[in-house]
């Protein structure tokens, strides 16, 4: 504690020191040292810094977002609101990427299973990397926890999965690279990245349910398509199975 505050709070007590024990007994005395901090990690920002008007034939085109129309001007890219971090991945040379912006520690084998299966299967294949740092028999590279693999991977929810995706691209929306300002194609961050289907989050997708009851069934879950940023619900299936469904990705912390 530095000096300062030694010094006025042996100040305080030497004035409070005489109060009589029965005064004492029906005051409490507080002393603040510290001013109280609250920290707003915030929204990300999605990364599209563009905007569009329509034009003829019932369509949308780009346009700058300075010469828009006022009132068509609150669009996205106007604002380009939400946090950001430069670099937004930081390879940790160890089977392990962490994004900057949330936290989170990737693997960087996105495809460690080297197969889609359906979503148990999905959830048994991390545990499978808990317990053995592999999936589906193959290395997943993590060597993150003094040499060897972590045992707290988990399979991301919706949001975290959804947090990976860009979409100041002009076309589909993409990963960032390891900067957060370009495609993820041009500076590899993760290692066999698949973009031609989806990826399965931990997260349940009632269908047509209006209510949590038992007699409702939750046969869905989340999934996100880095091709295309389609965000939606496919069946879970039942039993182990290979083949079918979707890619499987791990994830922990934030740290």
């Amino acid at each position: 504690m530095p000096m300062k505050y030694v010094f006025v709070l042996f100040i305080l007590l030497s004035v409070l020191a005489p109060l009589s024990m029965a005064n004492a007994q029906n005051k409490v005395v507080v002393i603040p040292m510290f001013e109280e901090t609250t920290i707003y990690v915030g929204v990300a920002k999605t990364g599209n810094n563009y905007c569009t008007q329509p034009v003829a034939g019932n369509h949308w085109a780009l346009q700058n977002c300075v010469s828009v129309a006022a009132d068509i001007s609150g669009q996205d890219g106007a604002f380009t609101a939400g946090a950001q971090a430069q670099p937004r991945f930081v390879d940790n040379a160890n089977g392990t990427v962490l994004d900057k912006l949330t936290g989170l520690i990737w693997l960087k084998d996105a495809a460690c299973a080297n197969d889609i299966a359906n979503w148990p299967t999905a959830l048994l294949l991390v545990v499978e990397l808990n317990s053995a740092g592999t999936m589906n028999s193959n290395s997943c590279g993590d060597l993150s926890n003094k040499g060897v693999h972590q045992a707290d991977w988990r399979l991301p929810n919706i949001k975290e999965l959804q947090s990976l995706l860009n979409y100041g691209d002009h076309g589909a929306p993409y990963i960032s690279d390891l900067a957060g300002n370009g495609h993820y194609l041009d500076t590899p961050v993760f290692s066999n990245l698949v973009i031609d289907s989806a990826y399965w989050s931990s997260t349940t997708y009632g269908v047509g349910v209006s209510s949590i009851t038992n007699d409702d069934f939750y046969d869905n879950a989340l999934r996100v398509n880095f091709g295309n940023g389609v965000v939606d619900g496919t069946g879970k299936s039942t039993g182990v199975e290979f083949g079918v469904g979707e890619n499987v990705w791990a994830v922990r912390g934030p740290e």
